[in-house]
């Protein structure tokens, strides 16, 4: 009977790991901005107009923001990005912001 009862929790057990792995992982961007569109059937999104972005470690105003969810990359034009990991504050007329690791170019 105990044998059973490990071999029923044993699957249980393997069958929701397995299914969990089966999933990608994505993350949600959510952004404001006076003009956003959907471009190239969703492979990018522009945003235009007083556009803000707030993730946990950082703040992004741009007048401008084009980003490409499959790369998580964000194309920016005159931005001012707040850094709270590292207590700083980046301006700029263009860069590109990478999601993934908060690298900016």
């Amino acid at each position: 009977m105990k044998y059973l009862l490990a071999l029923i929790v044993g699957i249980f057990l393997f069958i929701n790991v397995k299914g969990l792995s089966a999933y990608p992982v994505t993350r949600t961007l959510e952004f404001t901005a006076n003009k956003v569109e959907v471009l190239y059937n969703g492979k990018k999104i522009l945003a235009e107009g007083d556009v803000i972005l707030e993730k946990e470690n950082f703040l992004l105003y741009a007048e401008r923001a084009l980003y490409d969810p499959q790369r998580e990359l964000l194309e920016l034009e005159n931005f001012k990005l707040f850094d709270f990991t590292q207590n700083a504050t980046i301006l700029g007329e263009k860069a590109q912001l990478d999601i993934r690791n908060g690298e900016i170019y």
